[in-house]
């Protein structure tokens, strides 16, 4: 599917994209306010940057394994969003990958994620709580910045440096276990958390 495809598709509901597709290209369905539901098939490999940006009516999605590659920005703004599952392949959740996604009460990142990218759950105000599997290795800033109803954070055990602004306005953390590997604390790590 082709770089904004579908971009402010206005009366876009529902969509099963075809087996045959193997690539959702950049801001294919960016801006496509009344979309509620899309089927990925096992065949897509990769998502662009800012494909579901400001769908803000999607209420949940399941990436399947077969997505390796999820661009910058994919699902930022996406309002509704209360559910995501991501591919066991994924090895990075991108910059804004999932900022401003309000309604979302959880997710699960997969053993297979090495890195989380800056602002990267930035603002999803709904998360409680929050597991860091132990592949994950790099941090950007910013990833939970004021997710204000999380409450309890587990880290990866191979994280080395909490960069800037990491759980910053973050005000009902009540409860983070930082684990021995954990060098370097940078600026504002915990900057406005109660």
């Amino acid at each position: 599917i082709g770089e904004n495809a579908f971009r402010g598709e206005s009366a876009l509901v529902s969509v099963k994209i075809p087996s045959s597709v193997t690539t959702i290209g950049s801001a294919a369905f960016a801006n496509s306010t009344a979309l509620t539901n899309v089927e990925i098939p096992n065949s897509v490999t990769e998502i662009g940057e800012g494909v579901f940006n400001g769908c803000d009516a999607l209420t949940n999605i399941t990436i399947p394994n077969s997505v390796t590659t999820i661009g910058e920005r994919a699902f930022n703004g996406c309002r509704a969003l209360t559910k995501i599952a991501i591919s066991n392949n994924l090895t990075t959740i991108g910059t804004g990958t999932f900022t401003g996604c309000t309604a979302l009460t959880s997710i699960e990142i997969p053993n297979s994620v090495t890195t989380i990218g800056s602002a990267a759950f930035s603002w999803c105000s709904a998360l409680t709580n929050i597991e860091i599997p132990n592949s994950v290795t790099m941090i950007g800033d910013g990833a939970f910045d004021n997710c204000s109803n999380l409450e309890s954070v587990k880290i990866s055990e191979k994280l080395t440096i909490l960069n800037r602004n990491l759980f910053a306005r973050c005000t009902a953390l009540a409860n983070i276990e930082l684990p021995a590997s954990v060098t370097e604390i940078g600026e504002g790590v915990f900057n406005g958390c109660n």
